[in-house]
């Protein structure tokens, strides 16, 4: 598989492993911690919760990106940054509309790509 190849099946599957983290945590957290579970309003415990277990994910994906990837660089879990960055910046401003709170979306602009690029760096410590 050539360079290129594996730094984008490395995007992908940081990508994934993120978004597969955050699924199943949402899941338990929701039943958890939320009145009436996906049909209740988010506490605000839980979306502290959520908080955490999406930067672990997220620097989780920026690992996998990098482990992938193969490339030696950074630049698998930046261009996962990147992905998420754009995607959470999208979310946060269409949040009011979700009914979340303003800063929580921020948050998760924040906490997304910070969190992909500590797991990168991690990644590359690790060689």
């Amino acid at each position: 598989m050539g360079e290129r190849m594996r730094a984008v099946t490395g995007v992908l599957a940081g990508f994934i492993a993120m978004l597969l983290g955050v699924m199943i945590a949402t899941a338990i957290a929701v039943n958890a911690m939320v009145p009436g579970g996906v049909t209740g309003a988010p506490t605000p415990p839980y979306l502290v919760v959520n908080l955490f277990y999406s930067f672990g994910f997220a620097a989780l994906g920026g690992w996998v990106a990098v482990r992938v990837g193969k490339s030696g660089t950074i630049t698998p879990a930046a261009v996962l940054a990147a992905m998420m960055l754009l995607l959470a910046s999208i979310s946060a401003l269409s949040a009011a509309a979700a009914g979340q709170p303003p800063w929580y979306s921020w948050m998760l602009v924040i906490i997304g790509p910070g969190g992909a690029m500590l797991g990168g760096k991690i990644a590359l410590s690790k060689r």
